[in-house]
C-alpha cells in the first residue's frame, strides 16, 4: 500500500507523519468506517479523517461523474481548497492524500489544524435570541452563495463552524461544486436535504429565525423575492 500525500500547511513532512500514525480520541464514526479523531501534539490540537476503502462501485461513480480516482478525504480537501478560491472561509487542510494499491485507492487521511469555534448547529441553539437572528441570517446567505458558484452538497448547520471574529467557516464538503449558476430545482433539493437532516439533529428555529435564514438565502443566491417565496413555500412544506 503507497501513500500520496499532499502537504500544503507549514507542517513539515515529520510533523505531519508522526501526527498520521499518532493515537488519539474518536470524536465520530466507528471502526471500519470514516472516523474523525482528535490529536494532542506538543501543545496543539489537531484533527485527522480517515476513511477505509470504499466500495468499488462509489469510486466508479465518482470517478464517471467529475473523473476523480482518489480517496473521500483527499477529494473533500481538493473541494475544500476550490472553495476558498471562490472566497469562502474553509478549515485549514494541513495534508491530504490517498494510500492505493494495485492503483485502486483503499484508505485516505485529512489532516486538519483545529480552530477555535464552535458548531453553527450549536451557537444557534444556545444563542441569545438577537445573535440567532444574526447567524441564522449569515446562514442562509452562505447557502445561497454556495448554490450560486454550484455547490449543492447539502449544507447542515453542523458542516459549518462559527469562529471568534462571528466568521462562519466551512467544515468539510463532500462534493466538488458543479456548473456554476443559481437552478430552482437544485436548489430545493439541496435545502430540503439540509434541513431535514437539521431537523434530524435537533435544531429548529422559530419562525424569525427562518425567516432570517430565508431573507438571508435570497440575498446570497441573488434571486428575486418571487422566486425566493417559492423556493421557501416548496422547502417549508416537506
Amino acid at each position: 500500500m503507497n501513500w500520496r500525500l499532499s502537504v500544503p500547511g507549514a507542517l513539515g513532512d515529520e510533523q505531519v507523519a508522526r501526527l498520521l500514525q499518532a493515537p488519539g480520541d474518536v470524536i465520530s464514526g466507528k471502526p471500519g468506517a470514516v472516523q474523525v479523531i482528535r490529536l494532542h501534539q506538543e501543545g496543539q490540537l489537531f484533527f485527522r479523517k480517515q476513511a477505509p476503502a470504499e466500495p468499488l462501485a462509489r469510486l466508479m461513480a465518482r470517478f464517471l461523474r467529475g473523473g476523480y480516482w482518489c480517496s473521500l478525504p483527499e477529494l473533500e480537501a481538493r473541494n475544500l481548497q476550490q472553495l476558498k478560491t471562490h472566497g469562502f472561509a474553509v478549515i485549514e487542510v494541513l495534508a491530504a492524500g490517498t494510500a492505493w494499491r494495485w492503483g485502486r485507492p483503499v484508505a485516505g487521511v485529512l489532516l486538519s489544524a483545529a480552530l477555535d469555534a464552535d458548531s453553527l448547529e450549536h451557537r444557534l441553539n444556545h444563542a441569545d435570541a438577537s445573535a440567532r437572528l444574526l447567524l441564522a441570517h449569515a446562514y442562509g446567505a452562505l447557502a445561497g452563495a454556495l448554490h450560486q458558484v454550484g455547490g449543492y452538497d447539502a449544507l447542515r448547520a453542523k458542516d459549518v463552524l462559527v469562529d471568534d471574529a462571528g466568521q462562519l467557516v466551512l467544515l468539510d464538503r463532500e462534493k466538488p461544486l458543479g456548473r456554476a449558476g443559481w437552478r430552482a430545482r437544485r436548489a430545493t433539493r439541496s435545502l430540503q436535504r439540509a434541513w431535514f437532516r437539521n431537523r434530524r439533529s435537533g435544531l429548529v428555529l422559530d419562525d424569525a429565525g427562518m425567516q432570517a435564514f430565508w431573507a438571508g438565502y435570497g440575498e446570497g443566491a441573488g434571486i428575486s423575492d418571487v422566486v425566493l417565496a417559492d423556493i421557501q413555500r416548496v422547502v417549508d412544506a416537506s
